[in-house]
């Protein structure tokens, strides 16, 4: 087939941009679909988890529990493949302020990276590597999300769910260290992650717990946590370049003192032009296996 002149092309995405808020081939009002087999069954809110344990200091988290040797194995699943990580915690170290060291192993590839969590006093995690973003969105970029920790918190304390009976709103900001492509977004466009631009993490509950079953077992008394994150990118189009933010939203399960049973992407949209977002094809579930807890 004859390309069409530059020229033309051009005008006629921004057209198109303009007249249906998105890119040729995409479709803002169409959700992600739900991948993978995992039902959840909603039950009434509770002020706390069933059989839920009094934290006891730093890094009692009650949606990661990072005792040294514990070890979670995740499957992530996409339309372009599958893939599992292990994550386990390797050591403390308190040289500068309080920090435990995780690490995930690629169980394909056996690569293997470390990086270090900040804990608060009051059982909060200030700083958790973005591990899990890595996983949810491992099948689609071409590359690693490698990033460093801004402000804000990634998990609040035992009391600060508490007192807010399990409804509150927090976040983070993270700096990224690389900036790989996404591999599929729509036919002909490219679409980078920004090199020393932030990524804005935003996490909100709303005191619901569901029955999830996964792998690892059931998890009757799950929290439901949102996870949204958002980046700077930029979108190649043959004779385009231009920014284009994007905007991932998930919904997240985590058994109380154990860490993430499943999380699923709910929808995944980047804008060109502002306030008119285009739809990306992005399903992805991470899913447990097993934890098996410190000895």
């Amino acid at each position: 087939m004859k390309k069409i002149p530059l020229i033309l092309l051009l005008v006629c995405l921004l057209l198109a941009a303009c007249e249906t808020g998105s890119l040729p081939g995409t479709d803002p009002a169409a959700p992600a679909s739900q991948p993978g087999t995992v039902t959840t069954t909603p039950m009434p809110p509770t002020a706390t988890p069933t059989s839920t344990p009094v934290p006891s200091g730093p890094c009692e988290n009650p949606l990661m529990s990072l005792n040294v040797g514990n070890t979670w194995h995740y499957r992530s699943t996409s339309p372009l493949g599958s893939s599992e990580q292990v994550l386990r915690v390797v050591e403390w170290n308190e040289e500068v302020g309080i920090n435990a060291v995780i690490e995930m192993e690629d169980l394909d590839t056996g690569t293997i990276n470390q990086d270090w969590v900040t804990c608060l006093e009051d059982g909060g995690i200030e700083d958790f590597p973005l591990f899990f973003i890595s996983l949810q969105l491992g099948d689609y970029l071409d590359g690693v999300l490698n990033t460093y920790y801004e402000s804000g918190i990634y998990a609040p304390g035992y009391e600060q769910f508490t007192s807010q009976a399990w409804m509150l709103e927090w976040g983070a900001v993270y700096i990224t260290e690389q900036s790989p492509c996404f591999r599929k977004v729509v036919s002909d466009i490219t679409l980078c992650i920004n090199l020393d631009s932030p990524i804005k993490l935003t996490f909100s509950t709303q005191g619901l717990h569901e029955d999830v079953r996964v792998a690892a077992g059931d998890f009757p008394q799950a929290l439901v946590v949102s996870f949204t994150f958002r980046m700077a990118t930029g979108l190649i189009y043959p004779g385009i370049a231009t920014s284009a933010p994007l905007t991932v939203t998930t919904t997240q399960w985590y058994a109380p003192y154990l860490g993430l049973v499943r999380s699923q992407v709910e929808t995944a949209s980047f804008e060109v032009i502002s306030g008119a977002p285009s739809s990306m094809e992005v399903e992805s579930v991470v899913e447990l296996v097993e934890f098996t807890p410190a000895p």
